[in-house]
């Protein structure tokens, strides 16, 4: 009981800089004030701290003071994020009480309408707007936007035989509440891997800034992804306009990029970019919408160059 109020009188103490947490910890009959040790706890003043603890009823003897790490909200790509970037969980009504999952894209302006771009398969139809409503992280947070753009497939042309042809698998869905979205951010994860990275973000705030629109993919160039199932994962690419079929579908996407790097289910959608040097800013490539693993080599994500889906979608102001 002593311990207890003890603590209540030191709780004053929480307002100073640096001060990470307080505890009343009864196996050494101490109470403990946790002190920030990382590089942002240097504004801690330890004379003005031993002052404060002075003008306190408490003995000093009964006060231990320890360093410790920062304690931070666990926010991840799955988390619930206002505004939404690109590059987090979204969901999908597909046989209500199921949903499916995707990766928002990125965030858009389209002819003045504010919105995000999305895989067509990510939709309730490819190919055709059927007002399909989207909810992020979880369905009681509530729905964010409707898809209002979703083009039509294609049989003639450079379309084979036969099968059905985009040049992108991405659509256009509307925010409920343009301040939903913020246009030229994409979610930053701590840390990136070849193929399963990180979807923790510490701070919860931390984000990628779109600096603009990258050139076509070359060969051999790094891109880097960020989705809600592995991450922000990178690699180089292995194909730069290949025409791609979709397993167990007749539909074929033309010209697509594929890149050497990790993706999964539930990925789809994800932002693909360019870094800028080892900055936070990044250069828009497009969205993935497939993969594989390759016995040769090793994980393989397909996207939309993001050229091709400005072809079907229209102008988008990314940033």
């Amino acid at each position: 009981e002593r311990l207890l109020a003890w603590r209540r009188e030191l709780r004053p103490l929480l307002a100073l800089p640096g001060i990470v947490y307080l505890d009343a910890d009864e196996a050494r009959n101490r109470v403990v004030l946790g002190l920030d040790a990382s590089s942002r706890g240097k504004s801690l003043d330890r004379e003005r701290l031993e002052r404060e603890l002075l003008f306190t009823g408490v003995p000093r003897q009964a006060v231990l003071l320890e360093e410790t790490a920062p304690v931070e909200e666990l926010v991840s790509v799955q988390s619930k994020l206002r505004p939404a970037p690109g590059g987090i969980q979204i969901l999908f009504p597909i046989n209500p009480p199921s949903f499916g999952v995707c990766t928002l894209g990125f965030n858009a302006a389209r002819g003045g309408v504010v919105g995000f771009v999305i895989n067509s398969h990510c939709t309730g139809v490819r190919g055709e707007i059927d007002g399909m409503t989207y909810y992020q992280s979880l369905p009681q947070d509530g729905s964010i936007g409707t898809e209002i753009v979703d083009p039509p497939y294609f049989t003639e042309g450079p379309c084979p035989p036969g099968r059905q042809c985009r040049v992108s698998d991405s659509a256009f869905a509307k925010y409920s509440k343009a301040r939903t979205g913020l246009l030229g951010r994409i979610a930053r994860p701590t840390f990136g891997d070849a193929e399963n990275g990180s979807l923790t973000l510490s701070p919860g705030t931390a984000r990628f800034t779109i600096a603009g629109k990258g050139d076509s993919p070359l060969s051999g160039e790094i891109l880097h992804k960020v989705g809600r199932t592995t991450g922000w994962t990178y690699g180089t690419v292995v194909s730069t306009c290949a025409d791609v079929n979709i397993t167990g579908t007749d539909y074929t996407q033309l010209c697509q990029a594929r890149v050497r790097g990790g993706g999964g289910p539930g990925d789809s959608g994800s932002p693909v970019f360019y870094r800028v040097g080892a900055s936070t800013k990044i250069k828009l490539a497009g969205i993935l919408w497939g993969g594989t693993f390759d016995p040769l080599s090793g994980a393989i994500y397909v996207f939309s160059p993001l050229d091709n889906i400005e072809e079907e979608l229209g102008p988008l102001k990314v940033n």
